[in-house]
């Protein structure tokens, strides 16, 4: 068994007892010694969560659309052991929430959902941990996504890399008003207050959002666009032939429109008077209230396009878990453009001054250097030396990083690594014609992950140009047994980048030699 301590302060019991949640999934079998499932065993895999009682032990997850359970709910300052059974178990969390269970639901398969912050009833958060077969306990914080209250893991004895530990030390009061501050302190972060709004700007008091929860918490998911009445059987459309964007908002009871995505998705049609078929279904995120949605097409035209409003339609129309359809026919029901999110264009500026001061050209020779880890036991260290290239309309297209030297864990120089020396290792430049409404732009890459999201998307959600190590086409002269280290290097490299611009460190003066530390 593995025991661990939780402290509690005086201050953090002024919003009434807390109630602690903890579940995971099995790493394998299991049969409990107490609780509602004692004697049964439990298989691999399973979602299970630590029951209450005088001699808690895991028991399965409850049945679909069912509450996990409290282990205990402290109400009173002090010092509590909590024992984790002798069992292996990852993916799992322990929830804490202020003054009520902080309701998490099983969904059908058994697995305990996240309590959403625009749907919990309290203030809560979390921390997440694995305990392996090896007796070892990794265990994080999570306030680097959202922040509803301040905790903070010290390993005992301390650690000596970590002395005073991880997380949040001021009080709750204290982030909040500090983040206000942050968002007046500069025009720039304004943008940042929708971390503090739900999708319908209506402020939130329980939580600090992450951007990326704000990016795709806008109230619709799994936008598609398919072609209709080809052939100019009825219902014909008034559309001519060409390319259109199309964006879906949610509005509440008085007409108040969600952020839209940047560009939802775009469609082509081959011909004249062929309708558009646009469907959707309501996204998990969106706050209760939702009562309608008005789908936009936008018209490109050179760098810029042009919106209106195509229908408003009821939300009875698509009911949760099933979504639904509309046709556009070519009618215009106003003019009106859809309410952007301001976060979908937050770091373009960074982006592009990034790649530009690595362009390969007479004006700007500055290279970038990195070091990475392929991820493997052997302690080699990848030096990296590239430059950003452009295409022969002066579009920056991609940022090259060649290998230039590897050293073992002793500082020797490795005469034969697995990636050959001179290897390119490509972070694109994340800004196409496909997410940007300007045809000047070049195309993305045919194997591009996300290619319609916005180049800040992909930064505040590291995804597409820098989450597509697994995406992009190995190059001559790695092995098929060399894949995954190429990919481990690939993906290193973009993390290291993106992490690099989100914390305004990409563009400091100087060549950044230690990114990855």
């Amino acid at each position: 068994m593995f025991t661990t301590s939780l402290v509690i302060g005086k201050s953090a019991l002024a919003f009434g007892n807390i109630h602690a949640i903890m579940y995971g999934q099995l790493l394998e079998a299991y049969t409990p010694s107490h609780g509602p499932q004692k004697g049964t065993a439990l298989g691999k895999d399973t979602w299970v969560y630590l029951s209450a009682g005088a001699n808690p032990d895991y028991a399965t997850a409850p049945s679909a659309g069912s509450s996990v359970e409290a282990f205990n709910v402290y109400d009173a300052p002090g010092t509590y052991s909590i024992g984790l059974p002798a069992v292996q178990i990852q993916s799992a969390h322990i929830v804490f929430g202020f003054g009520a269970n902080p309701s998490v639901i099983s969904d059908a398969t058994g697995a305990p959902q996240q309590p959403s912050p625009l749907t919990a009833t309290c203030v809560y958060d979390f921390v997440e941990f694995t305990y392996n077969a090896s007796n070892t306990l990794y265990l994080n914080t999570t306030m680097i996504d959202q922040f509803g209250m301040p905790i903070r893991i010290q390993v005992d004895p301390a650690d000596a890399v970590l002395p005073q530990g991880a997380g949040v030390i001021p009080q709750r009061e204290f982030v909040f008003k500090s983040y206000s501050s942050f968002i007046n302190s500069n025009p720039a972060n304004a943008a940042y207050a929708q971390c503090m709004n739900d999708p319908f700007g209506n402020a939130l008091t329980e939580r600090i959002l992450s951007p990326k929860y704000v990016i795709f918490g806008n109230g619709v998911s799994g936008v598609s666009l398919s072609l209709l009445n080809q052939g100019k059987n009825p219902p014909v459309s008034t559309l001519p032939q060409g390319t259109y964007y199309y964006a879906v908002t949610a509005l509440n009871a008085n007409g108040k429109e969600t952020f839209a995505q940047y560009l939802v998705s775009s469609i082509t049609l081959p011909e004249a008077n062929v309708a558009v078929n646009i469907a959707w279904a309501p996204n998990d995120m969106q706050p209760a209230g939702t009562v309608s949605y008005n789908v936009y097409r936008g018209t490109p035209g050179g760098n810029s396009v042009s919106w209106v409003c195509v229908t408003n339609v009821p939300a009875s129309n698509f009911p949760p878990g099933a979504g639904g359809a509309v046709a556009d026919l070519g009618t215009t029901l106003n003019s009106n453009a859809p309410t952007f999110n301001p976060l979908n264009t937050a770091f373009d500026a960074e982006i592009t001054t990034f790649f530009t001061t690595y362009l390969s050209t007479a004006k700007s020779p500055t290279s970038l250097t990195l070091t990475a880890s392929d991820g493997t036991s052997d302690g080699y260290v990848f030096t990296f030396t590239g430059y950003s290239h452009s295409d022969s309309n002066g579009n920056i297209t991609h940022l090259s990083m060649l290998l230039e030297s590897v050293v073992d864990s002793a500082g020797g120089t490795v005469s034969a690594p697995p990636i050959p020396l001179q290897t390119a290792f490509n972070i694109y430049y994340p800004f196409w014609n496909t997410n940007t409404f300007n045809q000047n732009k070049p195309s993305p890459p045919s194997w591009t992950v996300y290619p319609n999201d916005p180049a800040s998307v992909m930064v505040l959600a590291a995804q597409g140009v820098f989450a597509d190590n697994t995406a992009q086409p190995v190059p001559p002269g790695v092995t098929a047994a060399n894949t995954v280290i190429y990919q481990t290097l690939l993906g290193n490299l973009e993390n290291q980048v993106v992490a690099a611009i989100t914390r305004g460190i990409a563009n400091q003066p100087g060549n950044p030699q230690n990114w990855g530390n």
